[in-house]
């Protein structure tokens, strides 16, 4: 939406009293939604125009504009220029979905060479830290565009954080799919949404390649753990590279049960560090680019149910936690 699409949708809701008939109007999981007085009758205001909103409600039409510096509801016959309650004060009678004035969008990396492998031959392939295949990088690119409608049909501004994985997969797909110059937002690394450790793909590669390899996050990338992923005790001592893959080859089970181990408190630390961060005030979201499991647990928790996301597939959450 444009400023003052979003400056009309913003001041739209509350509670308008015109002609002696209360008329509620609510934000409902980015819809602006509209209830009137007693009978309760719902429906949703439709965008005309950056400054136009309009609805009919049986035979009363409404429509809401910006005016004289503010919004202004025009109901039936009558006309109003402010809510008696503004959005803050609105609770309860109106119950059309859940208010949220934040969200978590996620963001699934495209196709890696690990994905195309196994869909291939069913075998994990043996690739540390895969990146993406040529249609994984389509995807990424794909995405933007992607990620720019879902913004629009779900009324929210841009992203002011990106967040990602630094599995190459993930890095990859966050720099081709968001669109950073447009959004003016930052990015920032966080190891803690890497994958659960699964497959040799899941193994990650030490600081100072992936900054050579994406220069633009090279200072934080420089700052991570020289091993930031998953390695049982029994081999943490072992260099990154073929030795450690040659001893998850060796030891899959032990490897998988660390991967399992401190699953629930990953996801626990992750919602808490994203209840943490300084949310602008309005609707606001972040992006979080990473992977299937991860991305499944964290939508249960957020969500109550869990979503498998395919590559390149994008899902928005309120985060109401």
């Amino acid at each position: 939406r444009s400023d003052s699409a979003w400056k009309l949708y913003a001041m739209l809701c509350g509670i308008w009293r015109i002609a002696g008939e209360d008329v509620t109007i609510i934000d409902a999981q980015g819809n602006v939604q509209l209830a009137t007085g007693a009978d309760g009758r719902q429906c949703e205001l439709h965008r005309e125009s950056d400054s136009l909103f309009m609805a009919e409600v049986g035979e009363k039409k409404v429509s809401a504009q910006l005016a004289h510096g503010g919004a202004e509801l025009q109901w039936d016959e009558g006309t109003c220029r402010e809510p008696v309650l503004p959005d803050s004060a609105v609770a309860g009678p109106v119950e059309v979905g859940s208010k949220s004035e934040r969200f978590v969008i996620v963001l699934r990396h495209g196709q890696s060479e690990y994905n195309a492998a196994v869909r291939k031959t069913g075998k994990d392939p043996g690739i540390i830290d895969a990146p993406l295949t040529s249609k994984g990088r389509r995807q990424a690119v794909a995405a933007r565009d992607k990620l720019g409608s879902l913004l629009s049909r779900e009324g929210l501004p841009f992203p002011f954080l990106v967040i990602t994985s630094p599995l190459s997969r993930a890095l990859a797909t966050c720099l081709a799919a968001a669109d950073l110059d447009r959004w003016d937002c930052p990015v920032e690394v966080w190891p803690s949404v890497r994958e659960f450790f699964s497959s040799s793909d899941d193994l990650g590669r030490p600081p100072e390649e992936l900054a050579l390899e994406f220069p633009t996050l090279a200072e934080q990338l420089k700052a991570l753990p020289q091993v930031w992923w998953t390695v049982p005790a029994e081999y943490s001592s072992l260099p990154p590279g073929a030795a450690m893959l040659q001893a998850y080859q060796s030891d899959k089970e032990l490897w998988h049960e660390s991967g399992r181990r401190h699953r629930a408190d990953r996801v626990a630390d992750i919602i808490q560090r994203l209840r943490s961060l300084p949310w602008p005030a309005g609707r606001s979201c972040v992006l979080v680019v990473a992977h299937c499991n991860l991305l499944s647990d964290l939508s249960k928790e957020i969500l109550g149910e869990r979503r498998r996301l395919h590559n390149c597939e994008a899902l928005t959450m309120p985060f109401n936690l």
